[in-house]
C-alpha cells in the first residue's frame, strides 16, 4: 500500500499481481522458512555433501532443460526446414562432414 495525499490516509494500490503486498510478504516469508527447514533437514539426514549433491542437480536440471527447449529445438527445426533462422550447428552446404542435428 502507499500513502496518500499526505493526510494520513493509506489508499489501496494493488500491484501486478493482484495480491495484498502484505499477503504477499507473508507468502514468501513461510516459502523462505520451509526452505529453509528443508535444507537443514537434508543436512542433518543426509550430510553436506549429499545435500549439495542434490541442491545442485535439483538447479542444474531445469536450467539444462530449458537450454535444450530454447536452443537445441530451435536449431532442430532450423535444419529441417520449419523455421527460418541461424543455427550453431555447420550446414551441410558449407561442405563438412559434420552431423547437422539429432535425427528424428
Amino acid at each position: 500500500m502507499s500513502r496518500g495525499s499526505g493526510d494520513g490516509r493509506y489508499e489501496k494500490r494493488w500491484r501486478l499481481g493482484g495480491l495484498d503486498p502484505r499477503l504477499s510478504k507473508a507468502v514468501s516469508a513461510h516459502a523462505s522458512a520451509v526452505s529453509a527447514l528443508s535444507i537443514l533437514h537434508s543436512l542433518r539426514t543426509r550430510g553436506l555433501r549429499r545435500t549439495l549433491l542434490f541442491a545442485t542437480l535439483g538447479s542444474a536440471i531445469p536450467v539444462l532443460g530449458e537450454h535444450l527447449a530454447v536452443n537445441v529445438s530451435r536449431c532442430y527445426a532450423t535444419t529441417r526446414g520449419l523455421r527460418s533462422g541461424t543455427c550453431r550447428w555447420p550446414s551441410p552446404s558449407a561442405g563438412t562432414t559434420a552431423a547437422t542435428g539429432p535425427s528424428p
